[in-house]
């Protein structure tokens, strides 16, 4: 500009007060909202890092700039959060800030990708402490559904329930325990899965407890809540009584004692431990998946006598099982006992499960009938027109062992009949070994 000469121009301060020229030291709030913006942002992005957010949600956005651009200066990074700092500039950028709506239902979408934490039957709790204070534990699902799934829970004794979680599902649980116990609230401990460190505590460990999901321990006495050192009372420790014949050395669940004359069937059920209704016909079991109910009554009386059932007897539920999308191969390990087996050792009952309670080690001997797939259709399956299922392979021709000429009448206890002359082709293939024959040990 040459000396001297006066520029009345637009922007000048001609006529009244200096006005500030657009990018040159500071905006007008009519003229430029974003420092606004990106101040009200600022304090979201604070809220919500003290509430333990994580800032890592934040996807692509350009960073925030609290300060106004004068501050900044010329060139300074003044796009708002939720628009690209390109052009384009009246649409949210893909993956937005704190703005968008995609980020308003984050919460939501977070929590819903989980599934509803499903109850398992089985399950156990490590834990390893070491000299410096150093504890390390191991929630473990020990259901037929196991492995390391970590989403899940456990009912315990006394109304409490312990499992793992992804994320998600254990408000449901929570509100299901206060709405069955009428309680106003629930303590909860939440510990962390971080990798490597119960096996970086156990390895120099110098005390280690375990105990199951009934608050036993090993031994199957009651594990209790006391450490070394402190003596526990006697009379508060839990005694173990079987419901079906009062042995105090074992539970129902392992019960053999009191087969049932007529069939063989045991009475009672196995997860409510008691005899007021029989595993078969059990509510609670019926509700649980069908391989937790195979757990139970097939898995769990292996080399045993059956539980009672009215309705749904063992070999039904396999056959239900074994046809169902559910049906894993390798699964069964073990079957019950057929009824003419549990007579043919019924003096020997009260040996066997006194030897069952003491030694640790020992085996129920196995009914050679009841060892393979072949073994339970011709035996079961096919006198009550349950076809054989598909997922087993080819169908297997009738054991030599069994007399197809006599039959009985069905009981819905437990025992099916002695099979009836079923085979309607003669031509029927051999069956292959790996899907017919159960991994017996």
């Amino acid at each position: 500009m040459a000396p001297g000469k006066r520029n009345f121009g637009k922007g000048s301060g001609r006529g009244g007060v200096n006005r500030a020229r657009p990018g040159h030291g500071h905006a007008t709030p009519s003229d430029d909202p974003r420092p606004q913006q990106r101040n009200r942002e600022a304090a979201e992005l604070a809220i919500r890092q003290a509430t333990g957010e994580s800032g890592g949600q934040q996807g692509n956005s350009s960073a925030i700039n609290t300060g106004s651009q004068a501050s900044g200066g010329r060139g300074a990074s003044t796009a708002p959060r939720g628009r690209s700092s390109g052009g384009n500039q009246g649409r949210p950028h893909a993956g937005s800030g704190w703005g968008s709506r995609k980020h308003q239902t984050g919460n939501k979408a977070r929590l819903s990708r989980f599934p509803p934490l499903p109850l398992v039957t089985k399950s156990s709790l490590s834990q390893v402490a070491e000299t410096g204070g150093s504890v390390g534990s191991r929630l473990a699902n020990n259901s037929l559904d196991g492995g390391t799934t970590n989403h899940w829970y456990s009912a315990r004794s006394g109304d409490r329930v312990w499992g793992e979680t992804r994320g998600g599902g254990v408000d449901e649980v929570i509100e299901d325990v206060m709405r069955r116990t009428g309680a106003t609230s629930c303590q909860f401990f939440v510990i962390p899965n971080v990798e490597g460190r119960f096996e970086t505590v156990s390895a120099n460990a110098v005390e280690r407890t375990w105990e199951d999901n009934n608050g036993l321990n090993e031994k199957g006495e009651p594990a209790g809540i006391l450490r070394s050192g402190v003596k526990m009372d006697p009379e508060a420790k839990r005694p173990t009584k079987c419901a079906a014949c009062g042995s105090k050395s074992h539970k129902l669940a392992t019960c053999i004692s009191r087969p049932r004359r007529q069939d063989g069937a045991q009475a009672g059920c196995p997860l409510c431990d008691t005899r007021q209704h029989h595993g078969g016909d059990c509510e609670a079991i019926a509700a649980l998946s069908l391989p937790e109910q195979v757990k139970l009554l097939i898995n769990g009386r292996a080399n045993m006598p059956p539980f009672m059932a009215k309705t749904q007897p063992w070999w039904k539920l396999l056959h239900k099982y074994c046809t169902s999308t559910q049906f894993v191969q390798g699964s069964i390990t073990g079957l019950p006992w057929s009824k003419e087996f549990i007579a043919s050792v019924a003096k020997r009952i009260l040996p066997m499960q006194t030897r069952l309670d003491s030694e640790p080690e020992y085996k129920l001997p196995l009914d050679p009938d009841m060892t393979s797939y072949s073994d339970i259709y011709w035996r079961y399956w096919a006198p009550n027109n349950l076809q054989w299922p598909i997922s087993l392979g080819v169908r297997p021709p009738c054991p030599a062992n069994l007399d197809k000429t006599t039959s009985d009448v069905a009981h819905a206890t437990g025992s099916a009949p002695t099979p009836q002359d079923v085979s309607a082709t003669d031509d029927v293939p051999a069956p292959a070994p790996s899907t017919t024959q159960l991994p017996l040990p």
